[in-house]
């Protein structure tokens, strides 16, 4: 899982280090078996002795040292393992095999000499299959990234075509509710009786439209951030209000407050909570600063579900916004 954290550039750089590593390990070893086998030297092989070949127990001492150095080094840390560090386990271990029975080898060509040359030609072929396996591995991986991409993408081609229509879809609802507040206000101006009662819900369904349709407004920028959407928000409740001098706002989102500039906690508020796909991720506090005449005269239950459809709306938008933000990211990377 490390490795797909890291940079492509880094993935390349591993790679081409460990071929190159490899590669002259492998140079030096044949050249060195090779010369060997030319031009033997008699005065380091005691035959008749349990050990006849010193140098290459001291060979086979340094194959284990650095079997238990490796398996230390590799254990010590939770990183994902490419397969070219197993094929180099597996390569020592044969390479180790292979001095033990150049050890009790008493002359060349004898079954020891045989079958140590055999080993150490399987321990010369793993790093080979490690390194494919490898670059096998680094490739799939990428085609899974790019599946990923593909799908986030995807997603967020049908999030904005979801977000447009919604746009398009309260810009109609303003409008029609617009038409319908003009005729309500027509009718209301020959009843003289209510006419009081009637100018006031009014006034707060258009306040209510107001704060609509300007967030709206703000939500169609595309520049603009959530933490500024929020604090415009703030601003925009506040005054959707029938008392703004009297209303504080404050929007909390994932732990982050966003508030009026005279924000103060009493007894008389309204709630409503901000959820993305049914999870609760912040909430909107309205309060009133002074009472004027009565608890219910201050804060309306018309300026309630305008507080909770402003919720519902900000849910919907830090959706969107969140997924634009993770896929903008990782095209960056």
């Amino acid at each position: 899982m490390a490795l797909a954290k890291i940079s492509p550039v880094q993935k390349e750089n591993r790679i081409k280090q460990a071929i190159k590593y490899s590669v002259l390990g492998f140079i030096i070893s044949a050249a060195l078996t090779a010369l060997i086998i030319k031009q033997p030297l008699p005065k380091f092989i005691l035959p008749g002795h349990l050990i006849s070949r010193p140098i290459d127990f001291i060979v086979a001492i340094v194959y284990l040292v650095t079997f238990f150095l490796f398996v230390r080094l590799y254990r010590s840390n939770n990183k994902y393992h490419t397969p070219f560090e197993y094929s180099m386990i597996a390569s020592l271990i044969f390479g180790f095999a292979a001095q033990i029975y150049m050890v009790h080898s008493q002359k060349l060509y004898d079954a020891q000499f045989d079958i140590s040359h055999l080993a150490k030609i399987v321990s010369y072929i793993f790093p080979i299959f490690g390194i494919g396996a490898g670059i096998f591995a680094m490739y799939k991986k990428q085609e899974e990234t790019n599946i990923v991409l593909a799908l986030r993408i995807a997603e967020r081609e049908k999030a904005e075509e979801e977000l447009h229509q919604s746009y398009n879809k309260i810009e109609q609802e303003v409008k029609e509710r617009t038409g319908e507040l003009s005729s309500a206000n027509a009718k209301l101006e020959g009843e003289i009786a209510e006419r009081t009662l009637a100018q006031k819900q009014l006034q707060q369904h258009i306040s209510s439209l107001n704060c609509l349709y300007t967030l709206s407004r703000l939500i169609e920028q595309p520049q603009i951030s959530l933490g500024q959407l929020f604090q415009e928000t703030a601003g925009l409740i506040r005054n959707a209000y029938q008392y703004p001098d009297m209303t504080c706002v404050k929007i909390t989102f994932q732990g982050i407050p966003y508030k009026t500039d005279n924000f103060e906690k009493t007894e008389l508020s309204q709630y409503a909570e901000i959820k993305i796909k049914g999870e609760k991720v912040g909430n909107i506090e309205v309060y009133c600063v002074k009472k004027k005449t009565t608890d219910k005269d201050i804060l309306l239950e018309e300026e309630h579900d305008l507080l909770k459809a402003i919720a519902e709306r900000l849910g919907h938008i830090a959706d969107s916004k969140l997924v634009e933000e993770e896929t903008a990211a990782k095209n960056h990377v």
